[in-house]
């Protein structure tokens, strides 16, 4: 800029460049088909969060969310229905979670939710009603009308007792389980590790 400095082209100077500034964080963090977190930034997240707990002696849920026989949508009503599919879950999740919680999408047609401060019966509690909403909701097709539906696992760290991927590997471990029992469905972890205490 030229001096001398207008204080009103420095201000506005100022606005643009963070304006532009966010939206490059904006396309580097956020995935370009759900608007949600990328899967690298959404571990950050969860890291950042089980330290946290570790640190307030609070917990930190996760759930993992996967669309039920996604392969068969995508077989019979075509990649573009099965991309909005993937769209409406990624935005049935950001209205059914907390301001504080994370959402990440960590595949195809798999999500990571990160909660922290929240128990596994919450986060349960919280994915049932997720659930139970995308479920309602009719797509259309050339192909026909249908529903689609997803499963879940969540699981919990108390204190920050477990790392991410341990995490993540249990919650996982219930959507297996979920998936086993049905699908359409939300299982939680039996186990949940707490901070051992010196």
């Amino acid at each position: 800029m030229s001096k001398p400095i207008d204080p009103r082209t420095l201000v506005a100077t100022v606005r643009a460049n963070g304006r532009h500034a966010r939206q490059i964080s904006e396309t580097v963090s956020r995935d370009s088909l759900t608007g949600v977190l990328k899967r690298g930034f959404i571990n950050e997240t969860l890291a950042f969060e089980l330290e946290r707990a570790a640190r307030l002696d609070t917990c930190t849920s996760v759930a993992m969310i996967d669309i039920d026989q996604f392969k068969a949508v995508n077989d019979q009503h075509g990649h573009p229905v099965g991309d909005l599919v993937i769209r409406t879950l990624a935005s049935v999740l950001r209205q059914q979670l907390r301001a504080s919680d994370g959402i990440g999408r960590v595949g195809g047609e798999e999500f990571l939710a990160v909660l922290p401060n929240c128990s596994v019966a919450e986060a349960s509690a919280i994915m049932e009603s997720a659930l139970h909403r995308f479920s309602e909701i009719r797509f259309s097709s050339p192909a026909g009308d249908f529903n689609c539906t997803f499963s879940a696992g969540v699981a919990e760290a108390a204190g920050g007792g477990l790392s991410e991927a341990q995490l993540v590997a249990l919650a996982d471990r219930a959507l297996y389980e979920a998936k086993h029992a049905g699908r359409n469905q939300v299982h939680a972890a039996a186990t949940r590790a707490k901070r051992a205490r010196h």
